[in-house]
């Protein structure tokens, strides 16, 4: 059997049907065959089963697979692509179903620099159902982020997880992932490759589809502790500048936003009813058929429950307010803007 050309690391942590649709979504691949990759699956606390139920599909792909103690994302993806064969790995999401470029569309944007790159996927969400407010913000924010790569922002970071590829080679030199972060290691992982002047690329070809839904109280859950974990990877890990260019992120936000974020964060209470009365609204808008509306008060909510976990994460509303006084001239962002000649 020839050498794959990339290994497409899948970490799960269970579910063979779903696994099953990835795989049969991998099979159905453009511009890109069988034997051109390999899928390399890590059934992270799932029983050996999953390994048999595997063992068991038939499939013209190159499928191994390694179940192990569940460890978390970080912990599974590095075992994954510690047996990767080929020069690229790919990292999907347990939950995301290939589209039919996407492997041609990775293996194309390496091809086109001689530099060793990380090449940025496209995640959407399943269209071909009803998407709850708060996933239709998603969806509309990713797209939108999208959409800035090169116009408004150069790559700079893994913006998502679920869809990006990169060299074995700089695997190995970075370390992979560190094991110990339960949130954001693909944030983690991006710093420290952009520190060592690796070049990030977006590929629009390379789009992945998010099919599981999400739950508010999980989605709002995520905001938070987002919030909080980036307060420690900024401030401890020296990210971007440090504390200052995360927290200067808020007087970017709409003055909306911002009015919201100061009257939640003064009471605890006063932060659950705005949030349940931004949700509440963004159904009722939705249902209406005004999904800009819809947005607008889902766009509040997740800016309440992410600087929520900023405030958690900086110990408190006095620690926050000061942090927000002391950036308002701050310059410096995480992100690195597109030079204003290149704009037109």
């Amino acid at each position: 059997m020839q050498t794959p050309r990339l290994s497409v690391v899948i970490a799960t942590g269970g579910g063979i049907d779903f696994l099953e649709r990835a795989l049969r979504a991998l099979e159905r691949q453009t511009g890109a065959g069988a034997r051109d990759f390999e899928v390399v699956v890590v059934a992270d606390g799932a029983s050996d089963v999953t390994q048999h139920a595997v063992a068991e599909l038939r499939t013209p792909l190159q499928v191994s697979v390694a179940v192990r103690p569940r460890s978390g994302l970080a912990s599974a993806r590095n075992a994954g692509w510690a047996r990767a064969q080929a020069p690229i790995v790919l990292f999907l999401g347990q939950r995301v179903i290939a589209g039919p470029e996407l492997v041609a569309g990775h293996l194309g944007a390496h091809a086109q620099s001689p530099r060793p790159r990380v090449v940025l996927g496209r995640v959407t969400l399943d269209h071909g159902r009803r998407l709850w407010p708060w996933e239709a913000y998603d969806d509309w924010a990713l797209a939108r982020k999208y959409a800035g790569l090169y116009v408004r922002e150069t790559p700079s970071g893994i913006h998502h997880g679920d869809n990006f590829s990169i060299p074995l080679s700089l695997l190995r030199e970075v370390g992979g992932y560190r094991a110990g972060l339960v949130v954001d290691s693909d944030m983690d992982l991006g710093h420290r490759l952009h520190g060592m002047g690796i070049e990030f690329t977006y590929e629009a070809r390379a789009v992945a589809c998010q099919q599981e839904p999400v739950g508010v109280e999980d989605w709002l859950q995520r905001q938070r502790v987002q919030g909080r974990m980036e307060v420690a990877l900024f401030r401890d890990g020296g990210y971007a500048g440090g504390i200052d260019s995360l927290v200067a992120c808020y007087h970017d936000r709409h003055p909306l936003n911002r009015l919201a974020v100061r009257l939640a964060l003064a009471d605890r209470a006063r932060e659950d009813a705005l949030t349940s009365a931004s949700v509440w609204f963004a159904g009722l808008a939705a249902a209406a058929g005004a999904g800009r509306l819809s947005r607008l008060a889902m766009s509040c909510a997740a800016n309440i429950a992410y600087w929520g976990g900023v405030r958690d994460g900086l110990r408190g509303r006095q620690a926050f307010t000061a942090a927000v006084r002391r950036t308002r001239a701050h310059r410096q962002r995480p992100y690195v803007p597109v030079h204003a000649s290149r704009r037109g």
